[in-house]
């Protein structure tokens, strides 16, 4: 296990790639697509504010878990496993984890286009995403690429727009196992 302590300013389209267990203890701030690849597991903590905004959150390989981590401003989030056979993406929200999308443009996108159709894409959210209200965005989107899965586990909030699933997607699946899925506006296709 290996963890960082920062400050961290990351700005520009960036990649990390984990290959071993990481854990980035301090702030993040920056502008840009921040992508998490690899096969091993990233752990932001609750030492871990997130100031990005507008930035993309993208997860291509292995698991990115937010332990108590506040994520604030970000722009869409997308799970795609990517650059592989057989590869799986999670993310996984525990202990109050917040993502808190601020882009009303923004989705988030489990098994985004890009994808590899062999791929498992996966968020476990025991913690909150809170998607915008406003504009095209604030929907939960199952894409085109691989098996795609998101469990509302105990604890777990996702305030959503809609929830749309795409044709084309190996499979998709939705689970609700305690947690709370909110309307955050009037719409008549909500599911």
């Amino acid at each position: 296990n290996l963890t960082i302590s920062g400050p961290f300013s990351i700005s520009g389209n960036r990649t990390l790639t984990v290959i071993a267990n990481t854990t980035l203890s301090g702030p993040i701030t920056g502008t840009g697509t921040f992508t998490k690849a690899g096969t091993g597991t990233l752990v932001l903590n609750n030492s871990t504010p997130w100031a990005r905004n507008s930035a993309i959150l993208q997860l291509t390989g292995g698991t990115l878990t937010l332990d108590g981590a506040a994520l604030a401003g970000t722009d869409a989030i997308r799970v795609f496993a990517s650059g592989g056979t057989n590869l799986t993406a999670r993310l996984f929200l525990t202990d109050g984890a917040t993502i808190d999308v601020g882009k009303n443009t923004a989705n988030l996108r489990v098994g985004y286009t890009g994808g590899d159709a062999t791929g498992t894409n996966i968020v476990d959210l025991a913690g909150t995403i809170i998607l915008p209200v406003g504009g095209n965005g604030g929907k939960t989107q199952f894409g085109v690429a691989g098996s795609n899965y998101l469990s509302l586990l105990p604890g777990g909030l996702l305030a959503t727009k809609d929830v749309e699933i795409a044709a084309g997607g190996v499979y998709n699946e939705f689970n609700f196992s305690g947690g709370t899925l909110q309307a955050i506006q009037a719409t008549t296709t909500f599911f």
